[in-house]
């Protein structure tokens, strides 16, 4: 799959993303708030800061994703290590929360940031449906027991 159709794919996974994003401000009683640079969001960034309602105050951080199965499917998540290491990062910098949140077609789980977690990691990814090389990378498998309902992730 050339580098065009990779970014289709990624604006055709915008919309859900916006909409989960709604339904996380809704549940949590909160803003979600893209950090835009130059009139363009840097995707290799967290997705949101949690911005406390009329205020600025950034209260945590949120990355999300979306999948198009059931939440019982598999014992885990995979994740792209680099991601991961950026929610660590920012969780140890901050010393705020970081959360990782997903939409399965179930259900919506949420993981929130522990140092003390360490998971297995591989070099493999998107293989059923590989678009590009890039989609194989080193990955890590977070066990679904450390996620959360939305509802009771805060």
């Amino acid at each position: 799959m050339s580098y065009a159709k990779i970014q289709i794919d990624v604006n055709d996974a915008m919309k859900p993303q916006a909409e989960f994003a709604k339904d996380i401000e809704k549940v949590w009683k909160v803003e979600l708030r893209q950090d835009v640079r130059a009139g363009k969001r840097d995707l290799s960034y967290i997705d949101y800061m949690i911005i406390t309602p009329k205020t600025n105050k950034v209260e945590g951080y949120v990355e999300l994703k979306n999948r198009t199965i059931k939440s019982d499917l598999f014992e885990t998540l995979l994740i792209d290590q680099k991601k991961m290491s950026e929610i660590r990062n920012k969780a140890r910098n901050t010393g705020l929360p970081v959360y990782l949140a997903i939409r399965y077609t179930d259900k919506d789980l949420v993981y929130e940031c522990n140092s003390h977690h360490h998971f297995p990691i591989e070099h493999t990814g998107r293989t059923a449906k590989t678009r590009h090389i890039y989609d194989i990378k080193e990955v890590e498998y977070i066990p679904i027991k450390h996620f959360r309902s939305l509802a009771n992730a805060r």
